[in-house]
């Protein structure tokens, strides 16, 4: 019976009963957003209770930080901001609502026709020149976004002529800029608009002479053919005593001379003529010794552009002799013809020596050299970086389209190895590799610019490396003095090792009749004797045979 018991206990303890799982599935909690308010036309229904315009400032500037319309309230809100326009007595808060209008055209751009003209609406009795200025620049800002639009840009132009006759010089450059972006760019209407712009040249406020040659500017990059008789009303800004004046009227000049370079203009107070081109380039050449030094560097960038010039003009830029203003000189024949023509007759003892010599003004002479005498020099001397910079890159750009004058500069851009800067040193190596194809060093040459491999930055020694391998040598000797610098350099610079290699590499392929004298020397080669043979671990060995394999 025991047995029985305990076997029925057994059984019932050992049974295992398996369960389904069933995996449960999961739930996602779904939340209803409130409908989004609508803050910025809130905002703009709280300028209603404003009690203060100070209150009403802030609420606007509030406004400004959280500009996002629905498209349907854009209509809406255009029409409380031009009420309350209406009746604000502060104008500062009136220019804050023009702002406004401004920006809220760039969210809608369907919009924009109608916010410009109701922003010329609100002009209409406006009598503060802030507001007006904030005006014209709204409709500025809002007429660029929209520049298939002749119809537009047409009634644009009329309100900024209207408006062109404001006393206040914000509104007359804002005015100017418009006509810039819509006045026409050919036919006669072009050369009226021209004749209006050419007369704010001579303004009284420097701002609005600025942007009366930014305006030229604009409409010759939109494609009108500027007329060069404005180019000597140009050349006279060149002289005002407003930086921002001189660096745009340069700039024009700059246009003018690439523009029409054969057209002929005659020099003041003589019978010679001269290709506009070329008096262009002694003008810009006279901007790399103005006082302000954004103008100097204004001038040296242009001047690597002008590749027209004639080749005296660009030689002289080298050259600080002084010069007669470019005048051409008289022949002894034109001298003796001018004493015979003049009406004038001496005792006898001297041909003429009584007739009336040649009037000078005093207002000509000038101590120091003027135009194109001794530019480059002026700019690689210059005390900013700047100048000095860009003064490499024009002298580079110049030398690649003229072989002659890259000759010429040579001396120039190899002393420009020892500037202070270490990125003029970079550009200056860089540019005499660019222009290796015209140039052979000379063994003084060479020597500055193995000099400079002295460098503690990596990246100068890298580009003098480079420079090495693109220029051609004139000696057996300075091929030698080369070849051994790099060695003593490879000494002291063992990260070099790859950069000298390829530069060996390059040097032996250019020259392979200077290097052929040299094979004894560098292989320790004696026609009698027979020596030890050269260790080919040896970085010397391995140098030399790069050179000769090459």
């Amino acid at each position: 019976m025991a047995a029985v018991l305990k076997k029925r206990a057994l059984a019932e303890y050992s049974q295992t009963i398996q369960e389904t799982y069933e995996p449960q599935l999961k739930r996602l909690r779904l939340i209803k957003k409130p409908p989004v308010g609508r803050p910025a036309l809130a905002l703009i229904s709280c300028l209603e209770s404003c009690k203060s315009s100070n209150e009403a400032l802030h609420t606007l500037l509030r406004l400004s930080d959280a500009l996002e319309f629905e498209p349907s309230d854009i209509p809406e809100a255009i029409k409380k901001l031009s009420d309350h326009f209406k009746s604000e007595p502060e104008s500062a808060v009136r220019v804050k609502i023009l702002s406004l209008l401004s920006d809220v055209g760039n969210e809608s751009k369907s919009d924009i026709v109608s916010i410009i003209d109701e922003t010329i609406l609100l002009l209409k009795n406006e009598r503060s020149h802030k507001v007006i200025a904030q005006g014209i620049n709204t409709v500025l800002k809002l007429g660029k976004l929209v520049s298939d639009n002749s119809a537009l840009h047409q009634k644009l132009l009329e309100i900024a002529k209207n408006y062109l006759k404001d006393v206040s010089h914000a509104v007359k450059c804002k005015c100017l800029e418009i006509i810039g972006m819509c006045g026409p760019v050919s036919g006669p209407d072009a050369e009226n608009m021209l004749h209006l712009i050419g007369s704010y040249f001579n303004n009284e406020g420097a701002r609005v002479r600025s942007q009366a040659f930014s305006t030229v500017i604009t409409l010759q990059e939109r494609g009108m053919k500027l007329n060069p008789d404005i180019y000597i009303n140009v050349c006279n800004a060149l002289k005002d005593d407003y930086e921002i004046v001189r660096s745009v009227a340069l700039k024009l000049v700059w246009l003018l001379g690439n523009a029409s370079p054969e057209n002929l203009i005659m020099l003041p107070d003589s019978e010679q003529e001269l290709r506009l081109i070329d008096d262009a380039f002694g003008k810009v050449c006279s901007g790399l010794t103005d006082l302000s030094m954004n103008v100097r560097t204004l001038a040296a960038k242009l001047l690597g552009t002008m590749t027209l010039v004639s080749s005296h003009f660009l030689n002289q830029t080298l050259d600080k002799k002084l010069m007669s203003n470019m005048r051409r000189k008289r022949t002894a024949h034109e001298l003796a013809w001018e004493n015979v023509t003049s009406g004038e007759w001496a005792s006898g003892k001297k041909w003429a020596d009584d007739a009336p010599r040649e009037v000078v003004d005093a207002d000509s002479i000038n101590l120091m050299s003027s135009g194109a005498c001794g530019a480059f020099v002026h700019g690689l001397e210059d005390e900013f970086l700047e100048v000095r910079t860009a003064t490499v890159e024009s002298l580079c750009q110049l030398a690649i389209k003229n072989p002659d004058f890259a000759n010429l500069s040579l001396d120039f851009l190899v002393d420009m190895f020892n500037d202070e800067i270490e990125d003029v040193r970079l550009i200056a190596i860089d540019s005499l590799r660019r222009i290796s194809e015209h140039i052979i060093l000379r063994d003084d040459q060479l020597e500055t610019i193995l000099g400079a491999l002295e460098d503690f930055s990596q990246d100068v020694r890298e580009g003098l490396h480079r420079m090495l391998a693109s220029c051609r040598m004139s000696t057996t000797a300075g091929l030698k003095m080369c070849v051994e610098k790099l060695l003593d350099n490879l000494k002291k610079y063992p990260q070099d090792k790859r950069s000298t290699y390829r530069c060996l590499q390059r040097v032996g392929a250019q020259h392979p009749e200077l290097v052929l004298p040299l094979v004894p020397q560098f292989l320790c080669i004696h026609p009698f004797f027979d020596v030890a043979e050269p260790d080919v671990d040896n970085p010397q060995c391995i140098l030399f045979i790069i050179v000769i394999t090459s």
